[in-house]
């Protein structure tokens, strides 16, 4: 008998903690949910496009103070989100692409100067990428690890987490949560032999 899928803001609601490895085990918790819904700075680095434009543009989203830089995105219109949002006296909320982070460094430092590695929270989503993909990614994933580890608030989710052997998970205290479902979330699986 499968059981009610729970919510990451039921488990944590005040948003996910930091310093977590999150294995999630399956899909659609609301890990990302979770993460925006923190009263603080975030921000989410999503390896999918897709993933950042339908949350930006989900109705669920409409009062989050949620912000995408992919491709198109400008420095100076981010610089203006920030400007804006701090201005308000509210917290920024940025899903960001790997390859779009060094516009958003240059925007941050633009409007926060060098203290955003203290003031915001860093989530790497869908972490077994950083170690699968990096050598198929015109970008070099370990740029955006490297940037990982000098913020001082930090946390990575997957539902199928596979991480490097990098030391400074253990030198920086990174707990593993693993969340299990109590019944068989297990989908039923059709196998097609074929030979082509």
């Amino acid at each position: 008998d499968q059981g009610t899928i729970p919510y990451l803001s039921d488990i944590y609601p005040v948003g996910l903690p930091e310093g977590i490895v999150l294995n999630k085990t399956i899909c659609g918790l609301g890990a990302t949910y979770s993460c925006i819904k923190k009263a603080c700075h975030t921000i989410i680095i999503e390896l999918n496009l897709p993933v950042i434009q339908s949350k930006v543009n989900a109705p669920i989203h409409a009062e989050d103070n949620l912000f995408g830089v992919i491709g198109g995105t400008k420095t100076e219109d981010i610089a203006s989100y920030i400007k804006r949002t701090l201005k308000k006296h509210k917290f920024i909320n940025i899903l960001c692409t790997p390859e779009s982070y060094y516009k958003l460094q240059d925007a941050l430092i633009e409007t926060m100067g060098d203290t955003y590695y203290s003031e915001i929270f860093f989530v790497l989503d869908e972490i077994q990428k950083y170690v699968i993909d990096d050598g198929y990614r015109d970008f070099s994933l370990n740029e955006i690890m490297e940037e990982f580890w000098k913020y001082d608030k930090r946390s990575v989710v997957s539902a199928t987490p596979l991480l490097s052997d990098d030391p400074r998970y253990q030198e920086c205290n990174m707990k593993e949560v693993i969340l299990e479902p109590e019944w068989d979330f297990k989908s039923p699986l059709s196998l097609i032999l074929t030979n082509d």
